[in-house]
C-alpha cells in the first residue's frame, strides 16, 4: 500500500492548502515554496524543475483516486492514504487553467501589511501605498489617498506612523471579561446548532448521491444501445464528469459525518484573539 513520503507529502500538502487559499496564484509561486522549504531535488541546481511542480499539482492520484484508462479504470478508489479532498484538487485545477481567482496585483507585498484596510480621514476610502525615492537615492515607504475628489489626494503618511497608530488602536483592544465570555456562548451556540444539523445534511447528502447514481444508471442503459461513436463519447464523458460529482459528495458526506472537535479545540484560537488582537 501507498503512504505518504514525508516530509515531502506534507510540503506537497502545503503547497496545495496555499493554492486553494489564495496563498500561491501559479506554478512559479509553487515552485520558489518547494525550493526553499522542501527536501524535493530534482535540477542540477539542487531545486524543482517547473514540469516537476506541475504533474504534482495535476496529479489525482493523490486525492485517493486511481486512474488508468488503458484499463477502463476511471477514479477508483485506492487503498493508500490522500493527501488532500478531490474537492481541493478540483479548486487547484481551475486556477491552473485560469478558470479561479482574479490576478494578483503587482505591489501587493509584505512590505506594506495595511494597504487597502487603513481609510482616508477626508473621504474615508481606502489607501494605497508606495515607495518614494529621495534626491539621495534612498527608498522611504508611504501610504497615500489615490481618490482625485479628495482633498487629501496624493498626501502622503510615512508608513511607520500608520502603522504605529494602527499598533495603539490594536493595544486598546482589550474587552471586558464579561464580553469574552458573551462572545463565548455566542460562539458555543453557534457550534452546538452546526452540530445539531450535521445528521440531517448527511441525510440530504446520501439522498443527493442517490439520485445522481440513477442518472448514472440511465445514462449507462443509453451508452449500451448507442451505435453513434459520437454519441458513445459524449456518453462516457457526461458518465466521468457525474462519476466526479459523485465522489465529492461521498467526500462531503465522511467530513460533515466525522465526529466534530471539541469546542474548546475548535475556537480557542478565536477566543484568544478577542482576548488581545495587538499581541496576536
Amino acid at each position: 500500500m501507498r503512504v505518504p513520503d514525508e516530509p515531502a507529502a506534507s510540503m506537497v500538502r502545503e503547497a496545495f492548502s496555499g493554492m486553494t487559499h489564495e496563498r500561491f496564484r501559479s506554478i512559479g509561486e509553487v515552485k520558489r515554496f518547494l525550493d526553499e522549504n522542501s527536501d524535493i531535488r530534482c535540477c542540477s541546481n539542487g531545486g524543482v524543475h517547473r514540469s516537476v511542480v506541475s504533474d504534482i499539482l495535476r496529479r489525482k492520484l493523490y486525492t485517493g483516486l486511481i486512474t488508468v484508462k488503458n484499463w477502463g479504470i476511471i477514479d477508483q478508489r485506492g487503498v493508500h492514504e490522500p493527501l488532500f479532498s478531490l474537492e481541493d484538487w478540483l479548486r487547484v485545477q481551475d486556477v491552473l487553467d485560469g478558470k479561479a481567482m482574479a490576478p494578483r496585483c503587482k505591489d501587493i507585498n509584505e512590505d506594506f501589511p495595511l494597504r487597502g484596510f487603513v481609510c482616508c480621514a477626508d473621504c474615508g476610502a481606502p489607501m494605497t501605498a508606495c515607495w518614494s525615492r529621495s534626491r539621495n537615492g534612498v527608498k522611504h515607504p508611504y501610504d497615500l489617498c489615490a481618490q482625485k475628489s479628495c482633498p487629501s489626494h496624493r498626501k502622503s503618511v510615512r508608513r511607520d506612523d500608520v502603522e504605529s497608530a494602527v499598533a495603539d488602536v490594536l493595544r486598546r483592544l482589550v474587552p471586558s471579561q464579561a464580553l469574552l465570555k458573551l462572545a463565548a456562548k455566542m460562539f458555543k451556540d453557534v457550534w452546538d446548532g452546526r452540530v445539531s444539523k450535521s445528521g440531517a445534511a448527511v441525510n440530504s447528502l446520501k439522498a443527493e448521491a442517490a439520485k445522481l447514481q440513477k442518472q448514472i444508471d440511465k445514462l449507462l442503459d443509453r451508452l449500451i444501445e448507442a451505435d453513434s461513436c459520437s454519441v458513445v463519447r459524449a456518453y462516457k464523458k457526461r458518465i466521468e464528469m457525474m462519476e466526479q460529482d459523485n465522489r465529492l459528495i461521498e467526500e462531503r458526506i465522511v467530513f460533515v459525518g466525522s465526529k466534530p472537535d471539541t469546542f474548546r479545540k475548535s475556537f480557542e484560537h478565536a477566543i484568544r484573539f478577542l482576548a488581545n488582537p495587538y499581541e496576536i
